[in-house]
């Protein structure tokens, strides 16, 4: 059976290819469906199918944050830090490690130059103190 031009424009994918194309599993696809949050039509054996213009709609309004925006700023500094000055292994460039993080190397240059400040006060500050 030939296909309608909207199907051609528009496919229609199955509850499998969807989660995929999410990066979900199929029952998060569902619950969804369920709340009303992603439009499906239903097949008449009662399964979910879904345009893919809604699943691209949909996923537009999905933001995984990146990992680097959960860590705290301090433990970003000291990461990147680390990562710039390995002794073991290669060490990164400011560009490699901005990639890592998800950020533009300028902005990458800017934390490592507040790490490093905050190193070397925290050095001073350890070498104020006098031994007993």
């Amino acid at each position: 059976m030939p296909k309608s031009i909207e199907d051609m424009l528009d496919p229609i994918l199955s509850l499998r290819h969807a989660s995929k194309l999410l990066g979900v599993c199929p029952t998060t696809v569902r619950r969804w469906t369920n709340k009303g949050v992603l439009p499906c039509e239903r097949t008449p054996g009662n399964q979910r199918r879904f345009r893919l213009s809604a699943v691209m709609d949909f996923m537009g309004t999905l933001r995984t944050p990146h990992p680097s925006e959960l860590m705290s700023e301090p433990l970003k500094r000291r990461v990147a830090l680390a990562l710039s000055e390995r002794r073991h292994g290669p060490k990164y460039s400011v560009k490699q490690i901005a990639a890592l993080f998800g950020i533009l190397p300028s902005q990458m240059q800017s934390l490592l130059y507040t790490a490093i400040r905050e190193e070397e006060r925290d050095g001073e500050e350890a070498s104020d103190v006098e031994p007993e």
